[in-house]
């Protein structure tokens, strides 16, 4: 994901965004992460994808 923000490859990343979201919430769920934790890096990478336009 890092790489496509990086190439400012904005369709790729949004497509990629939902299974992003998916895997984070699994982890979450799962234990090893807190919830908050997830929920931080969700909307950071939101925020990226969105600002590419």
């Amino acid at each position: 994901m890092d790489k496509l923000l990086e190439e400012e490859d904005g369709e790729s990343a949004r497509e990629l965004l939902p299974e992003l979201m998916r895997t984070a919430d699994r982890t979450a769920s799962k234990g090893p992460l807190h919830q908050n934790k997830v929920d931080r890096i969700k909307s950071k990478y939101a925020r990226r994808v969105n600002d590419l336009g």
